[in-house]
């Protein structure tokens, strides 16, 4: 499957507008993004775990990963946190069926594990395609029971299905809203905007793309005065 991502670099280290052009492979969509309704990820002084936001095109059939992304405030040993998908608006179960959104694992408690020395970790929730016309639906992710160290910071974070369907529904292309810990140095950590086709599409989908700072300030590189984050500019 092959998927449209633009990375922009988080930095420690003024407003500008990168522009460049992205490419989503014939056949191929990308699933998982973030939308702004869980609020920021805070900073942390010590080893933190928080989690983003995630959104999903819903899709006519078969099953879609929706992407939630533990994140550590910093480097540290290994840390296990566990995690609980439930329901919102959008209805769970562990198999597909009429009315049945996502796969909830039955609602138990799953273990992730972030190895020493990483500072994230991706999870994933099923989501089941449809061809019904309905409004977008909610899931959340509970995070719990942190060990090696950490602590929770942002625990809980909201999961959207986004309907596709309608009388004029064909291939439309989404962009998804990431939230990343920003960490205390360095320039290892980059925000991942998943750019969604609602459905394959069987030639090369082309769409140019601009990445502009609103609260927080691009810079070329780590050292330019109240800088945020960089990227390169076409």
């Amino acid at each position: 499957m092959k998927s449209g991502v633009v990375r922009v670099r988080a930095r420690r280290f003024a407003t500008a507008t990168l522009v460049t052009a992205l490419v989503v492979g014939a056949l191929g969509t990308r699933v998982g993004a973030s939308p702004p309704e869980g609020g920021p990820l805070p900073s942390c002084s010590v080893a933190c775990v928080s989690v983003g936001d995630a959104t999903v095109l819903e899709g006519d059939s078969g099953q879609r990963a929706m992407v939630f992304t533990m994140t550590l405030s910093q480097p540290t040993t290994t840390v296990t946190v566990q995690y609980r998908i439930v329901a919102g608006s959008a209805a769970g179960a562990t198999k597909a069926a009429a009315g049945v959104d996502f796969n909830n694992k039955n609602g138990t408690l799953t273990t992730a594990t972030i190895n020493a020395g990483k500072v994230s970790r991706a999870v994933s929730v099923n989501v089941f395609g449809d061809a019904s016309v309905e409004s977008n639906e909610t899931l959340r992710i509970i995070l719990s029971n942190p060990t090696g160290g950490a602590r929770l910071a942002r625990p809980l974070a909201l999961g959207t299905i986004i309907d596709d369907d309608g009388v004029n529904a064909d291939i439309h292309v989404g962009v998804g809203d990431p939230s990343l810990v920003e960490g205390n140095s360095g320039i290892g950590r980059s925000l991942s905007f998943p750019v969604t086709l609602s459905n394959p599409s069987t030639n090369a989908v082309t769409l140019d793309f601009a990445v502009a700072g609103v609260d927080a300030q691009w810079g070329k590189t780590a050292t330019t005065a109240n800088a945020d984050f960089g990227g390169k500019v076409a």
